[in-house]
């Protein structure tokens, strides 16, 4: 990268379980010498309980998440971003579509207030990489994973 004003700064990869993300952003990150952010799913004390019983652990698992994720977003506008690349492997706005798949109804509201709250206050990247790959692709991957919860 030059050091051209157009140039993305802070990029999201973004896609499916499996589709690639942290090993491009890995790629990258090697490449331009950026900082990297990735989501933090193994820290997450609900991600077993969750998979074995979504609608008693679904709320516990969404919140971590979206407490977890802003955390790590509000760390960026800590620093210059326009002073080097950095790299996450998630979106922070995709946390609202997994709650509204995983959270009955009042949790979901709940949900949406705490997200209200922090979601205009996370910065926004610069460009935003979608990642696909076939369904036989993504078991495939997840399968040579071998973390338990995704299986």
């Amino acid at each position: 990268m030059t050091s051209s004003s157009l140039e993305p700064r802070f990029i999201a990869i973004e896609g499916c379980i499996g589709a690639g993300k942290t090993s491009l952003v890995n790629l990258l990150g090697e490449q331009f010498d950026a900082q990297i952010v990735r989501e933090v799913d193994d820290e997450n004390p609900f991600i077993d309980k969750f998979y074995q019983d979504r609608d008693s652990f679904g709320f516990q698992t969404q919140i971590f998440f979206l407490l977890n994720r802003y955390n790590q977003y509000m760390k960026l506008t800590q620093r210059d971003l326009f002073s080097s690349v950095v790299l996450v492997d998630y979106l922070f706005h995709r946390d609202r579509l997994f709650a509204a798949l995983n959270l009955k109804d009042q949790e979901l509201k709940l949900y949406d207030q705490v997200y209200s709250l922090l979601s205009n206050k996370v910065p926004k990247p610069d460009l935003v990489i979608f990642l696909q790959a076939s369904s036989d692709v993504l078991r495939s991957r997840i399968e040579k994973r071998g973390r338990e919860y995704e299986a």
